[in-house]
């Protein structure tokens, strides 16, 4: 069996969906196997981030998984986790070079997706971490503020205005 055969419309692996489960036992079988930790859309990196599977994230970047690798509409595996809240994800990613302010295509970066979801404890990670908290989309229609403030969330608001956001 071709361990690396990918589905039609999503390009998705055997290592791909046994990330998004969770499954660490059946990832170490498929890379043992060569599987092939950078395939797919969404590669098997950003379905465990997304997802807040700590381990398998550990698991996949020692062997060889690219931190910083996009899919067609440039979102990141650091992008998933900081959207998610999952901030130990995060912090893994950003200590093995991930990019913090790599946008997607639209211009939105990490600490937009996660200013936009409410996620504060990611936010103050990231502030921590050196976020641009002045950035704003391509088109300039969307901050990391209005983000907060689209979502309804006055603590991150307060805490983004405490950091010199506008």
């Amino acid at each position: 069996a071709d361990v690396n055969r990918t589905t039609e419309d999503t390009q998705e692996t055997a290592l791909t969906l046994a990330c998004a489960g969770g499954f660490l036992d059946v990832a170490k079988i498929l890379l043992s196997h060569g599987g092939n930790v950078n395939l797919g859309q969404s590669t098997p990196l950003m379905e465990a981030s997304q997802e807040g599977h700590l381990e398998l994230v550990q698991y996949l970047i020692q062997n060889g998984a690219d931190v910083n690798q996009t899919t067609p509409a440039g979102e990141t595996a650091l992008a998933y986790a900081c959207e998610s809240g999952h901030t130990e994800v995060a912090e893994i990613l950003l200590n093995s070079g991930a990019h913090i302010d790599q946008a997607e295509n639209e211009g939105r970066t990490p600490l937009m997706k996660a200013a936009r979801a409410g996620h504060i404890c990611t936010i103050r990670y990231l502030i921590s971490k050196g976020a641009d908290v002045n950035r704003a989309t391509n088109s300039n229609d969307s901050t990391v503020l209005s983000l907060a403030c689209a979502g309804g969330h006055l603590d991150v608001a307060s805490l983004l205005l405490k950091h010199g956001s506008d």
